[in-house]
C-alpha cells in the first residue's frame, strides 16, 4: 500500500511541476519548449528505471506488507527490461494516437495555446483510467490463466487494424466524431474578434452561459474526441503491455510515465508525424511479435531482453526509413497490406451488423415474452429497435413511427384533460 502511495505522490508531484513550466508560456508553446519538456520527461522515465532495478534487485519491497513483497519476485536485470519495454512500446503506440489528435485539432481549428491545455486534462483523465484498468487487467490474468490467449487475439487484431487504417483515411471518422457530437449538443460559436479580451476568455473555457442557455465550447468536443481516441488506442497498448508483465507495478508505472511525456512529444512531432510513414508498419511487426509472446507464453516464452531488442531495432530502421522518404511525396503502396485493410473492413462490417442483429432480435424477443409475463415490456421492445437501429433502415424508420405515434398520442391526452378540466369549471 505505501508503495502506490509514494508513486502517486511522485506523479502528482512532476505534475505540478509540469504545470509549473507551462504556466510561463501562456501566450505560446514553441518547439523549444516542448523539446525541453519532452527531454524532461524521457529523463524521468530513465530514471525511474533505475528505481526499478535496484528496488527488484535489493528486495526494497520487503519494507512493505508480505502481499506486496510476494508479489514482487523478479530480479532487477528483469524487472528493468520488463519497465524499459513497455514504455518505449506505449511511446511507440502514441504515435498513431498523436496522429489523430493533430486531425481532432485541425478540424475544430484549436489554437496552439490551447492544445496544451486541453491535452494536459485529457492525460490527467486517460492515468485514472488506464490505472483502473490495468489493475483490473492484472488481476483478471492472475485468476484466468487462459486469458493470455485472449490478449493475444486482441493484439493480432489490434495489428490487423492499423494495416486497415494505414491504407484507409482516418481522417473523415475523427472529424466526423466531432461534428457528431456538435450536433447532439449545443456548441458556442463565438462572433466576436479573437483578439478581443472577451472572445479570449471564452475560449478557455468549457462551459458558457450565454442569454440563460449553457454550450459547450470547441474546447470540451476537442476533449471529449481525445478521450475516445485514448480509450480506443488503449485496447492496443494495455494488452500489449500485459503480454510484457504481469506486474501492475511495473506496467502502471511504466505507462503513466509515457503518457506524461505525451503532450511535449506531439508539439514536437505536430508538423512531421504525417511524414513518418514507415512507423506504422514498425508498430504492427511489434504488435505481431507481442501478439505471438502472449499467444506462446507457456510454450516459448520470449524474454523481455530479446523484446527490448526487436522494439529497438525495429523501431530504429522505421525511424531511419522514413526520414530517407520525407522528401518524396509519394505514397507507400504495399497490394498485399491494401487488401488486407479491405478484408479487414468488410470482416469488421459483418461481424459487427452480426452482433447488432443477435443482440437486437434477442432483446425484442425477451420484450414480447414480457407483453404476456410480468415485465416492461413497453421499455424493452424499443431498446431492441434502438439497437438495430445502429445498423439497419428499416429499424430506424420503424423506431421513428413508434416516437411519432407516442408524441401524437400524448398530445392527444393533454388535448383530453384539458377538455375535461373545461367541463369541471
Amino acid at each position: 500500500m505505501l508503495t502506490w502511495i509514494a508513486i502517486s505522490l511522485s506523479i502528482a508531484s512532476l505534475i505540478f511541476i509540469d504545470v509549473s513550466m507551462t504556466r510561463r508560456h501562456k501566450l505560446q508553446f514553441t518547439i523549444s519548449d516542448a523539446v525541453v519538456q519532452s527531454a524532461f520527461w524521457l529523463s524521468i522515465g530513465l530514471a525511474f528505471g533505475f528505481y526499478i532495478y535496484f528496488s527488484y534487485e535489493y528486495n526494497l519491497f520487503s519494507i512493505f506488507s508480505p502481499s506486496e513483497q510476494s508479489a514482487h519476485v523478479l530480479d532487477g536485470k528483469d524487472a528493468v527490461s520488463q519497465y524499459f519495454t513497455i514504455y518505449f512500446l506505449e511511446r511507440t503506440l502514441s504515435f498513431d494516437n498523436l496522429f489523430i489528435i493533430l486531425i481532432i485539432f485541425q478540424t475544430l481549428k484549436i489554437p496552439t495555446n490551447l492544445q496544451y491545455r486541453i491535452l494536459f486534462y485529457g492525460i490527467v483523465i486517460a492515468i485514472l483510467a488506464r490505472s483502473v484498468i490495468i489493475l483490473a487487467g492484472v488481476n483478471l490474468l492472475e485468476q484466468y490463466y487462459w486469458l493470455h490467449y485472449f490478449v493475444a487475439a486482441i493484439i493480432f487484431f489490434s495489428s490487423i487494424k492499423l494495416i486497415a487504417h494505414t491504407t484507409l483515411p482516418l481522417k473523415d471518422k475523427y472529424s466526423g466524431l466531432a461534428k457528431t457530437i456538435m450536433l447532439k449538443f449545443p456548441v458556442y460559436q463565438n462572433t466576436q474578434p479573437a483578439n478581443s479580451p472577451q472572445s479570449i476568455t471564452d475560449s478557455k473555457r468549457f462551459f458558457l452561459k450565454r442569454n440563460g442557455k449553457w454550450f459547450i465550447t470547441p474546447m470540451l468536443v476537442a476533449l471529449l474526441c481525445i478521450e475516445y481516441t485514448d480509450l480506443i488506442f488503449s485496447f492496443d497498448s494495455l494488452p500489449t503491455a500485459l503480454s510484457v508483465s504481469n506486474s501492475p507495478f511495473i506496467i502502471l508505472s511504466a505507462s503513466i510515465l509515457a503518457l506524461l511525456g505525451l503532450r511535449a512529444l506531439y508539439f514536437i512531432f505536430s508538423c512531421v508525424i504525417i511524414q513518418l510513414q514507415y512507423i506504422k508498419f514498425a508498430i504492427v511487426i511489434i504488435l505481431l511479435l507481442s501478439a505471438f509472446r502472449a499467444a506462446m507464453f507457456d510454450i516459448y516464452p520470449i524474454h523481455s531482453n530479446v523484446m527490448l531488442l526487436i522494439l529497438s531495432s525495429v523501431l530504429t530502421i522505421g525511424g531511419m526509413l522514413s526520414l530517407l522518404h520525407r522528401d518524396r511525396n509519394e505514397k507507400i503502396e504495399l497490394p498485399f497490406v491494401e487488401n488486407i485493410g479491405r478484408l479487414y473492413q468488410i470482416t469488421y462490417k459483418t461481424f459487427r451488423r452480426l452482433v447488432v442483429t443477435l443482440v437486437g432480435v434477442s432483446v425484442i424477443i425477451v420484450g414480447i415474452i414480457m407483453i404476456v409475463t410480468p415485465g416492461p415490456a413497453i421499455i424493452v421492445i424499443p431498446a431492441g429497435l434502438a439497437i438495430l437501429a445502429t445498423e439497419f433502415v428499416w429499424a430506424r424508420l420503424l423506431l421513428k413511427k413508434i416516437k411519432d405515434k407516442l408524441i401524437y398520442y400524448g398530445k392527444e391526452s393533454k388535448a383530453y384533460f384539458k377538455r375535461d378540466d373545461n367541463k369541471n369549471n
